[in-house]
C-alpha cells in the first residue's frame, strides 16, 4: 500500500510502504512508533496515580531506571544510525518516566514523614 502526496514539490510527505512510514526523506518503523505511542499514553496514567495516591505502593525505582536506560539506548541508536522524528517520542517518554520517578521519591519522603510523626504520637501518648 502506498499513499503519496505532493504539495509544492514536497514529494512523499507521508508515504506508507510495507511496515515503514516515510516522512520527508526519513523512513520510520511503524511498530516503533506504535510502541512508543502506547507507552506515551500509559505514563501519564502512572504519573497521575503517583501524584494522587501519594504512595510508593506498587512502584519500583529500579524498574524506572531500567526503562530510562532503555529509552536512552533507543535514542542513542537513533542518533548514531537514523536520526528521525522517533527520537522525539523517546525523549517525551523518558521525560514522563523521570517525572514518575521524581514523584516516587516525593511520595517516599511523605511516607517517611508520616511514619516519623506517627512514631512521635506513640511516644507522647505512652509517656
Amino acid at each position: 500500500m502506498t499513499i503519496g502526496m505532493d504539495y509544492n514539490g514536497w514529494r512523499n510527505v507521508l508515504c506508507i510502504q510495507g511496515l515503514f512510514v516515510r516522512f520527508g526523506g526519513d523512513q520510520l518503523s511503524i511498530f516503533e512508533i506504535i510502541m512508543l505511542t502506547c507507552f506515551g499514553f500509559a505514563w501519564p496514567i502512572s504519573i497521575h496515580k503517583s501524584w494522587t495516591s501519594k504512595s510508593t505502593g506498587g512502584k519500583s525505582p529500579v524498574f524506572s531506571y531500567v526503562i530510562i536506560i532503555g529509552y536512552l539506548s533507543g535514542m542513542t541508536h537513533k542518533w548514531l544510525n537514523s536520526r528521525d522524528l522517533v527520537m522525539v517520542l523517546y525523549a517525551i517518554n523518558m521525560a514522563m518516566v523521570t517525572v514518575d520517578l521524581m514523584l516516587y521519591y516525593r511520595n517516599k519522603r511523605l511516607e517517611d514523614a508520616a511514619k516519623a510523626a506517627k512514631g512521635l504520637e506513640t511516644v507522647h501518648t505512652n509517656g
